[in-house]
């Protein structure tokens, strides 16, 4: 598991606007977001899109931004209390009629390192696709090794698992590629 900066619980209600239009924007290419006490690694926020691909559906109740905010203590110290047990909370907008649609879930650090290498997996697929658009790598490509790949877009050919080692360049265009960090 990649270590991210860890935001406070305040920075983290101030901020959570902000992330969640980083999540509508990016989608699954969004970089998730650890969160806790003084700092301390409690808690994953990440984009339902990300957490979709990685995990499973996003299949609970939503919390709207407000309910999110003043709940966000109370889910950390879930976390702490029941570490990978705890259970996820959905975040998102009205979607019409009282619904929300999921745009992030935050979710234990427990629970986040149970998924933590697909979520890199997931993520690195983003990152290679996007440095293909940038690069004149990507034109013409048909069938690539991995380690062709890699050396075409300057990453270590162990960023992948020893599973396949072919694939095509239509199956990396998975939408935009990441961004700048959410906050």
């Amino acid at each position: 598991m990649k270590v991210r900066p860890v935001l406070t619980v305040r920075e983290a209600r101030v901020a959570l606007p902000a992330v969640l239009q980083t999540f509508r924007t990016l989608g699954a290419a969004a970089t998730p977001i650890v969160v806790g006490a003084q700092r301390r690694p409690e808690g994953v926020l990440m984009s339902a899109a990300l957490f979709e691909l990685a995990a499973e559906d996003v299949n609970m109740p939503t919390l709207d931004v407000t309910q999110a905010r003043k709940g966000l203590s109370s889910a950390l110290h879930s976390f702490r209390m029941e570490g990978a047990e705890a259970s996820p909370v959905a975040i998102g907008a009205h979607a019409g009629r009282g619904n929300r649609k999921p745009e992030g879930v935050l979710l234990s650090i427990e629970q986040y390192a149970l998924i933590a290498d697909e979520v890199d997996r997931v993520l690195t697929g983003f990152e290679v696709a996007s440095r293909l658009a940038a690069s004149d790598a990507g034109v013409g490509l048909m069938t690539l090794t991995v380690d062709e790949l890699a050396e075409r877009v300057g990453l270590d050919p162990g960023f992948l698992d020893q599973g396949s080692r072919e694939f095509s360049a239509g199956s990396l265009e998975q939408g935009d590629g990441p961004g700048e960090e959410p906050v």
